[in-house]
């Protein structure tokens, strides 16, 4: 039995985040026929295109044309239909009016950038997004300017969220016996990957790490490590084991403290280093290569590798399936195949669904589950948060100690809201068993403790599944719950490191880059909250609880799924440079007046020839080949000539009207006042807090169902007598259970 098992998905979608959030879903045992337009997919020559369409069956259909009606008939048939066309497409298809005419359709849609206005139309491009949206600001660079990321992790984040989005309108229709529509937008994700605000930027010219405590370090073989003492227990650990005279985490932060440690760990080569901090039980790790990390042993202790054969390209690599589930697991079972005339024909085939049943109440679509949230940090709390924004009752389950996070403001606002707070000793037997009583009311238990925790606290899976067999009980991990590191302490930026994530942005001759943007932790809050959904579709088929287990480990590998993806002989991927501005003199950030720059993203020989014409400069045309140039080459530094000292915003027009994709870098305050962000309602929601202003807006728009916060960030406990009581505990034990100091108000 598999979670999605009779779910029947078309995927309209071309590239990355539509083929993605289909796969998602094919890899739990949906049956995904995808629809290609007669020249394929536009990415059908890439590596991660065999990635992001196994388990699926492909069929051609001219949509645009003479297969309109056949369209009709496999959406007359499907469950789910996931679609990425601009708005305009979308009312040149005549897919506006879906809900209408098959009222138990849920209809996925993913638009590339937003839902109206200019930039709305173009094709999608990670960067493009990057730059609309002030991302690209985000990352710290020694000359002080935009960085152009090689990992598009606003693509897998939005692929998550709207294969997150259908499977919650699934559960929805067991409700009400309706679908509806689900829009994710490019805009979306970028609420979604954290960028809760529109003035954070990036940290000066830090590219290797802010702090000395969370932070690169070349070793004395010119080899690089990452040391991730996020708090300062680690850190007063790695101070003593290199003896450096520093007495504590509060002296940690002066220039001299960094020059101090470099000085320190170049002493030595990073092996034994590693080593030493392995001791003295210090959260460090090695920089390595992104080739190399699917043959990794951390990979194969998390199931992470699948190998499938090719008739043309021989024996395929690419990345397993991140989320486990014990009951209705998924898995990898073949390439993108084509689909026979039988097998579309049965895919089409239907029965009358009947009228449509009267529209149910507006509520969330995961209103009715709850969720006690035993998260801290960023990865689990976030996730728990994800499933408040779709409307679960999310309970935080914090110790007297409360969540190591809260005194990061704003971060802890960010991935904590929705929530109420409920403060419980379980190292109480009362406590324990008062967590189990609520347990056996939930729906779902998820917590980021690092292995064996919760079997200490005697919370562990089969606690709370011998409580209520039905609960989904998940466990976020660092290393995953196989081999000898998995007991370890670990942060986000170590599977940056030995993932291969900081080499490839930095380039080959360049210096590793530590991403300011928690990327594994985002992928796994993402890829959690889908696997949570999944697990609940499962249950709605077996009637049975399970176990979810993922880690950051997987989430490493499926946010660069599309790079790791290879055979002998495929076209590599792209990496990055020191301050990387692009891949190519075509796809690439430029310079104008004041420090003010704009993309240029071209995709075809014609688009390059537009540049030449709109720049005034023809000749390129004819002098190179254009399309092939290098970031930093010759044309580049034409590019840039033409360029300098222009003004940014009347260059983007000239660009634009030629047929160039191409846009502004926006930052600063030009985020929150930006006419066409505005106007997309990219915050639509504003909460002004101690830290600045914070976006409140839903990661998945729902036709029907409530999505968003309802609520802030709950104080330190603030709900337990509250929550206590709504989940039934009569009200003698309740005040006994404060009296006892079991459960407590501490905010």
């Amino acid at each position: 039995m598999t979670a999605y098992q009779g779910v029947k998905v078309l995927d309209c979608t071309q590239g990355r985040v539509g083929p993605l959030a289909a796969m998602l879903m094919a890899d739990f045992g949906a049956e995904v026929l995808k629809v290609e337009p007669p020249g394929g997919d536009r990415d059908a020559a890439k590596p991660a295109y065999q990635m992001f369409n196994r388990n699926k069956k492909i069929t051609t259909l001219d949509v645009f044309g003479a297969d309109r009606a056949r369209l009709d008939d496999l959406l007359a048939a499907a469950d789910v239909v996931f679609l990425d066309y601009t708005p305009k497409q979308m009312e040149a298809l005549g897919l506006n009016d879906l809900e209408s005419r098959y009222p138990r359709l849920v209809i996925a849609w993913c638009p590339p950038y937003g839902l109206r206005g200019r930039w709305s139309e173009m094709e999608p491009h990670h960067a493009t997004l990057m730059a609309l949206a002030g991302s690209a600001y985000r990352q710290s660079s020694y000359a002080e300017q935009p960085v152009y990321l090689i990992a598009s992790v606003l693509n897998y984040g939005q692929a998550c969220m709207i294969a997150g989005g259908a499977g919650a309108a699934l559960l929805e229709r067991r409700r009400s016996g309706r679908g509806q529509k689900v829009t994710v937008s490019g805009l979306t994700s970028l609420g979604l990957v954290g960028h809760s605000s529109g003035t954070v930027m990036a940290q000066g010219r830090k590219p290797l790490g802010a702090s000395p405590s969370y932070r690169l370090y070349k070793c004395g073989d010119g080899e690089y490590l990452f040391l991730a003492t996020l708090f300062s227990y680690f850190f007063n650990r790695a101070v003593k084991a290199m003896s450096l005279p520093i007495a504590s985490a509060e002296d940690a932060f002066p220039e001299e403290v960094t020059a101090m440690m470099e000085a320190r760990f170049l002493e030595k080569p990073r092996a034994e280093w590693l080593e030493i901090m392995k001791a003295a039980d210090v959260p460090a790790g090695p920089v390595g290569k992104r080739e190399e990390w699917l043959a990794s042993e951390l990979i194969a202790n998390n199931d992470m590798r699948a190998t499938l054969q090719h008739p043309k390209f021989g024996e395929i690599e690419m990345p397993g399936v991140a989320i486990k589930l014990d009951k209705t697991p998924g898995s990898v079972r073949h390439l993108p195949q084509r689909a026979t005339a039988d097998e579309v024909a049965a895919f089409a085939a239907t029965t009358d669904q009947g009228p449509a049943p009267a529209d149910a109440p507006r509520e969330g679509p995961l209103a009715g589950y709850r969720v006690l949230d035993m998260g801290t940090v960023i990865a689990g709390a976030y996730c728990n948060a994800i499933l408040a924004n779709l409307g679960a009752d999310v309970v935080k389950v914090e110790s007297a100690e409360g969540d190591p996070w809260r005194d990061r403001g704003i971060g802890f606002t960010a991935y904590n809201r929705g929530k109420r707070g409920l403060v419980v000793d379980l190292k109480q037997p009362e406590g324990r068993q008062t967590f189990l009583d609520l347990a056996a009311k939930s729906d779902v238990v998820l917590d980021n403790y690092r292995n064996g925790v919760r079997a200490r606290l005697g919370v562990d899976h089969a606690d709370v599944l011998a409580a209520n067999p039905r609960i989904i009980s998940g466990s976020i991990t660092t290393y995953g719950s196989r081999g000898e590191e998995i007991k370890k302490p670990g942060f986000d930026p170590l599977l940056q490191a030995r993932s291969g994530q900081q080499a490839a942005q930095g380039g080959d001759n360049s210096e590793p880059v530590f991403h300011q943007i928690a990327i594994n932790d985002f992928a796994s809050a993402a890829s959690a909250a889908f696997g949570v959904i999944t697990a609940l579709n499962g249950r709605e088929r077996t009637g049975e609880g399970q176990t979810l287990e993922t880690s950051l480990t997987s989430s490493s590998a499926l946010f660069q799924a599309g790079d790791l993806t290879t055979w002998a002989g495929a076209p590599p991927a792209a990496k990055g440079c020191r301050d990387c501005l692009g891949v190519t003199a075509m796809d690439r950030f430029y310079s104008c007046e004041a420090d003010r720059w704009l993309i240029i993203a071209a995709r075809h020989e014609a688009d390059a020839e537009a540049v030449a014409k709109a720049l005034g400069h023809p000749e390129w045309a004819t002098k190179y080949d254009m399309m092939a140039e290098p970031r930093d080459g010759s044309l580049a530094r034409e590019i840039e000539t033409a360029l300098a000292g222009r003004d940014r915003d009347e260059a983007v027009e000239a660009l634009f009207a030629a047929g160039v994709r191409t846009a502004p870098l926006r930052k600063g305050e030009e985020i929150l006042t930006d006419p066409w962000l505005l106007e997309n309602e990219f915050f639509d929601k504003v909460v002004e807090t101690p830290y600045g202003p914070v976006g409140g807006r839903p990661y998945a728009h729902f036709s029907r169902s409530v999505s968003g916060y309802s609520r802030p960030e709950p104080g330190l406990g603030e709900h337990s007598f509250e929550v206590v009581a709504d989940f039934g505990i009569d009200e003698d034990r309740v005040a006994k259970l404060g009296e006892d100091g079991v459960i407590m108000v501490l905010c």
